[in-house]
């Protein structure tokens, strides 16, 4: 058998032992919690969905801008694209989580001010 055929299911399968665990584990501490007598809506904040879209959003945003920039330089510099990509698609897309960050701050004490 060839070992490459391996690979994918060994991958496959330590995702599906993280989800599994992950799940379980939000299980057992939910119900911990209810049993203690916590408000069962506290594991429904809308909020935090909103603004993990945000920030996943700007993230994507600063990816895009970090390829485009890394393409550009390498074409314009004489610089070797396996220094300009990487860098620009850091840069670019740890300034998106800054901004993603700072903008579900202000969206969080805009809604606290109300």
């Amino acid at each position: 058998m060839d070992v490459e055929i391996l690979i994918p299911f060994a991958g496959m399968a330590l995702t599906f032992g993280v989800f599994y665990f992950f799940i379980t584990s939000r299980h057992k501490e939910r119900m911990k919690l209810i049993e203690s007598g916590a408000d069962p809506s506290l594991f429904y904040n809308s909020a935090g969905k909103r603004n993990s879209a945000i920030k996943f959003g700007m993230l994507l945003i600063g990816v895009g801008v970090g390829v485009f920039m890394g393409n550009l330089l390498e074409s314009v510099t004489p610089l070797d694209e396996d220094v300009t990509y990487p860098s620009m698609i850091m840069i670019f897309a740890g300034l998106g989580l800054l901004a993603g960050n700072k903008i579900a701050m202000d969206m969080e004490n805009k809604e606290k001010e109300q």
